[in-house]
């Protein structure tokens, strides 16, 4: 019988890698390139998480009939979809997932995470055919992914394998990273970003077109630092997801409670993650710099105005000490 990862790979036909690299944006050299790590890191990753009651348990769950069915009942639409979603992903391979993604992204030099989202189908579909046959219990699965990392680590390149070792360990530094944040904490430190706009923004509205460009400047800013940071550093784990409209309406309304978010989740990094401290406070001064000058305050018609209004500069004061920075960053 063909190994887990052969069965994946032959159900990757030149159609469905097309659409693979259509949804993901890479060419078929790119995607090609990128399953030859993803497929083993998969693997790999699912056996460490069967290894756990937790893990393996996130594992049934997705190979449930109530969680799998409309995800393998039409794996065409599942991919144009972007692949499994957020909460199927967590479940597979837990908080280290992002960290995981980010040092092969790193590694290859393009985008090739998003690919472990698309995999993730095809490898429950095998899964879920292979306990029906075989008749698995859970033990049973744990069994079969433990036989299949053995056996695709024997027949891996080993530049192939130290990169897939470099993310297993990334994850798990992610995961351990997490865990020292109680669930309130972790909410402020992913939130600081937010909180930082919301309150620069507040200080002098810019009215509807002004308030896109400040949204889009915070997003440059957070995208910017995620790029040049360490995949297991506090400034790619807190935004490795979109912040969403959601995330917004759990921000305090007024300006004061929005510094005060900034200062608990200074101080909750300086307690958890101290050699990311300055690089996280520095990166809320630079949110807010950045969303108080992506528009101008007064004016006409876009003429004359000031990039940075005195309630902007005011909110930005009051940021930086909150972070405990008082000069200009």
């Amino acid at each position: 019988m063909a190994s887990l990862f052969e069965s994946i790979t032959q159900s990757l036909t030149p159609e469905v890698m097309g659409a693979i690299g259509k949804a993901t944006g890479l060419d078929l050299n790119q995607a090609t390139k990128g399953f030859g790590v993803v497929g083993p890191l998969m693997t790999s990753a699912l056996a460490n998480r069967a290894s756990t009651s937790d893990g393996l348990s996130g594992l049934m769950n997705a190979l449930s009939p109530s969680s799998s069915e409309g995800l393998l009942s039409d794996l065409s639409k599942t991919i144009s979809g972007g692949g499994a979603s957020a909460s199927i992903m967590s479940g597979l391979f837990g908080p280290g997932l992002g960290a995981m993604g980010g040092t092969i992204d790193k590694a290859l030099g393009f985008k090739v995470s998003p690919l472990l989202a698309m995999a993730a189908p095809f490898v429950l579909k095998q899964l879920s055919e292979r306990m029906t046959a075989q008749k698995l219990d859970q033990n049973g699965v744990a069994r079969l992914l433990r036989d299949e990392q053995t056996a695709l680590a024997s027949k891996t390149d080993k530049a192939t394998a130290t990169l897939v070792q470099q993310a297993l360990d990334a994850g798990k530094e992610a995961t351990s990273t997490k865990a020292r944040y109680p669930a309130d904490q972790w909410n402020d430190v992913r939130l600081g970003a937010a909180a930082v706009a919301v309150h620069v923004m507040g200080a002098s509205p810019s009215g509807f077109a002004g308030a896109a460009k400040e949204v889009m400047a915070l997003g440059k800013t957070l995208a910017a630092a995620k790029k040049d940071a360490s995949p297991t550093s506090i400034l790619s784990l807190a935004f490795e997801t979109d912040l969403r409209t959601d995330d917004f309406k759990k921000l305090p309304e007024d300006g004061a409670g929005l510094v005060s978010m900034v200062r608990r989740a200074m101080q909750a990094v300086e307690t958890n993650s101290p050699s990311d401290a300055a690089a996280y406070g520095r990166l809320l001064v630079d949110a807010a710099t950045h969303v108080a000058e992506a528009s101008k305050e007064g004016g006409f018609l876009g003429i004359g105005g000031t990039r940075v209004s005195a309630q902007e500069q005011q909110a930005i004061d009051e940021i930086r000490a909150a972070v405990g920075l008082t000069t200009t960053v």
